[in-house]
This record gives C-alpha cells, structure tokens and sequence, in this order.
C-alpha cells in the first residue's frame, strides 16, 4: 500500500525500495516498476539523496531501521504498532525527539472518512455526552486452512491481532473521545492452534488471534472491544457509541470500500436518519485504507516542508499506544484470561 499511495502523490519521487533482506524478491519488489531496487535497507539509509523513508516491515525489525534512519537524518514513518514493546517504542521516540526529523506512525484509521464523522459527531455532542462505546471487529480473513503460518502467527515476532488490529482501535478511540484509555482489563484466545507453513509443515500459533478488552477513559467512559480476524460469518466492523440522548450506530463491511459503510444516527428528541457519504464520489469504490493512508502520507510530507502536523500520529502516539498494549499483556499473564 505505501509505494502506490506515496507514487500517487504529485509531489513526491518515490526513488528506492528495499526488501526485508530474505534474498528472495517480494511481490511488492517485483510489481515496483521503475523503482531503484535495493537488496538491503542499509543501501537506503546510506543513499544521501534520500530524504524520508516509509518503514513497512514486521515489529521485530522496525527499531533498528527507525534508529539508523534517524541517525542518518532522514524523516520517518513506521507502521504499526512501532516495534515489538513500550522499551522499543520509548527508545524510537527518545532518539526522534531529540531531533528536527518529522515522525509519524501508520495509525491511518483516524483518518478514514467513517472514523473521521463518528468524531465530528461526538464533538458537536449530537447524542450529548458519550456514555459507552462498544468496538466489534471481527473478520474471517484468518479462518482459512489456506493461510500460511508467518512472523503474524508469532507473539515472540510481534504477530497477533494486538499489533495488528487492536493497536488501531487503541489510537482511534482515544482521538475520537480527546481522553486516554485508563485501565484495562482482557481476555484473549487462540482460536487457529495450528497452521501449516510454506513448506507444509504443522507449526505450533503462538500469537493471540482473538481479544476481548473492556478499558475505561480518563473522563469515566466504559469501552467494550472484541476483536478478531478468525471468524468465518463476521460482519465486519462495528462501532456503537451510547450518548445522553442518543446513540451513533457505525457499520464497515466486506470488502470496506466507502459505498460498505453504514452510519445511522438515532436521537431522543426523534431525529434519526443515515449519514451520506456519496460526497467522496470517486472514492466511493475505493478500499477506504487506500484513502486514510494517503491522507496520512500528505500530512507527512506535509510536514516536512514545515506544514503543521495536527492530527498526525506520531511517534509520541505510537509510545502512548504501545503502553496500553503492555498493560493489556500484563493483564494477560496476570492470568483474566
């Protein structure tokens, strides 16, 4: 996703991509086109015409990537969930922030068009002041036999859905609400034990592919999340928001282009109605990643041309995030599961 968001951009030039350093070419690296192609991300990190890197690659490689860029003086966005734990996230921050570079983390959901109207609606208090918050996320992309075993199916390397998906309903919810998520409190399960790898060996899963967390915000609002990707008749992902004197319904289906979203609005005072969101015409085919991602990678090199970074998640974000994340695996091998 990031080289043709990045390459769609009228004033960037994407110059280089390098591979994770396995010696084996990646689809991305074969349908890159013209793209200088680097065997190492060193060669990237070295090549002085190189202003800003975009780090996609999995949690237990991101800290020493992000440090040598940084070090190297290059502006940096990394993906979620920015490294493997709180210490490599606080060392990442720690090093950016004592430069000029621009950070950022790949937290695009904040900036899709849905998420985007369920916070100018709790900001306008639409539904008075929120009560409760109910997240469901649950999909079936991981319930297939077909899915191969990787690093996402190992907690050791970062894999599980609390990297994965979790990470983004943690930031999401906090920018939507303006308070911090407080205490928490989980359940999580292994619903797949097992999956074949490449070479069609059984390997044992190690990593969480079901979560369910109920965490509390600073203001006293209760959130309840239940989050999956191996549900084989899931919805999709739902969000209900319990106001005073309404309730804000949100519904994001298969295959989450804009035209699978369903926003409904019901009020006491009887107002009620859906939320149109044809206004993005063009888009409205779109996988609604492709747009937040974007959006995302504007406010970046925005902000390297000395724009401001309001609403940009940045590394800062990422250290906040991965602390409620270390609180949630405490929470686990204190034995709530």
């Amino acid at each position: 996703m990031h080289i043709p968001v990045y390459q769609s951009l009228h004033n960037v030039e994407v110059t280089a991509i390098a591979d994770s350093g396995l010696n084996k070419p990646s689809e991305t690296i074969r349908n890159s086109g013209d793209i200088g192609k680097y065997r190492s991300w060193k060669e990237i990190i070295n090549d002085r015409n190189i202003d800003a890197v975009s780090i996609a690659v999995p949690p237990f490689e991101q800290k020493k990537i992000v440090c040598a860029a940084l070090s190297a003086g290059k502006h940096v966005l990394c993906e979620k969930p920015f490294g493997m734990n709180y210490m490599d996230a606080k060392e990442m921050y720690e090093l950016a922030k004592g430069s000029s570079l621009v950070n950022a983390v790949g937290f695009q959901f904040r900036m899709e068009p849905g998420i985007n109207i369920l916070k100018r609606e709790i900001q306008s208090k639409t539904i008075g002041e929120i009560l409760h918050i109910d997240v469901t996320w649950l999909t079936g992309g991981g319930v297939s036999s077909g899915v191969k075993w990787s690093w996402k199916n190992d907690r050791d390397r970062g894999g599980g859905v609390l990297g994965g998906f979790v990470s983004h309903v943690l930031d999401y919810i906090q920018w939507m609400t303006d308070s911090k998520i407080s205490l928490v409190n989980t359940c999580s399960k292994i619903l797949i034990p097992f999956r074949y790898d490449s070479d069609g060996v059984s390997k044992k899963v190690t990593a969480e592919d079901s979560f369910d967390i109920l965490c509390c915000l600073s203001n006293g609002v209760g959130i309840n999340l239940r989050v999956s990707n191996c549900y084989k008749h899931a919805l999709g992902h739902r969000i209900e928001i319990y106001g005073t004197s309404g309730r804000i319904s949100f519904l994001h289906r298969m295959p989450y282009s804009l035209k699978d979203i369903t926003i409904e609005i019901k009020t006491e005072s009887g107002g009620a109605g859906f939320i149109d969101i044809s206004e993005y015409g063009e888009e409205m085919d779109m996988e609604t990643r492709f747009i937040a991602f974007k959006k995302l990678a504007v406010l970046f090199i925005n902000a390297i041309r000395g724009a401001d970074t309001s609403g940009m998640p940045t590394f800062y974000t990422g250290l906040q995030i991965q602390n409620i994340m270390c609180t949630i695996m405490q929470s686990m091998n204190k034995g709530y599961q």
